[in-house]
């Protein structure tokens, strides 16, 4: 599979779980609502809550959707999420998503949403998921973050 080099996933997630995927803990994050991806494509961690900073990086390798029931059975074992968490965040729903993750990047250096607001005022983290794409003026130096941490794979 091929390595997306004009745009990255930018996703909100909490703070733990967040904190798990960087430290190799958490290799899936769930979403009801799942990115549209066909290769492989880098993802930029918000750690939301008391955090309120772009913490890191990592790869979404694979995305599966499917019956809610058979994607906890498939990815429990890889994942600090109980099975009564998983149930309560796709309550409601049939199917649900899961990003596989692979090869975090934790920041030496966080951005704090205050700094992104300096260059940005207006700017609200998202609920979910946005892209970054190459040639958005507004975003284009989170991507260079992202570009800059993993020079060898991004030609520019």
């Amino acid at each position: 599979m091929n390595f997306d080099t004009e745009r990255i996933v930018f996703i909100s997630i909490k703070p733990n779980y967040a904190f798990d995927i960087l430290n190799l803990k958490k290799k899936w994050e769930y979403r009801r609502i799942s990115p549209q991806l066909n290769t492989r494509t880098r993802m930029m961690i918000y750690a939301s809550g008391e955090v309120q900073a772009v913490v890191g990086d990592c790869v979404i390798s694979e995305v599966v959707q499917t019956q809610v029931k058979e994607l906890i059975d498939l990815t429990i074992a890889e994942t600090t999420s109980t099975r009564e968490g998983f149930q309560d965040y796709f309550k409601g729903l049939e199917l649900g998503s899961a990003l596989k993750l692979e090869n975090p990047c934790r920041y030496e250096r966080q951005i704090p949403l205050s700094e992104i607001r300096e260059r940005i005022p207006d700017f609200m983290p998202p609920q979910n998921f946005f892209y970054l794409k190459v040639g958005d003026s507004k975003l284009e130096f989170l991507f260079d973050k992202v570009v800059s941490e993993h020079k060898n794979e991004y030609i520019r």
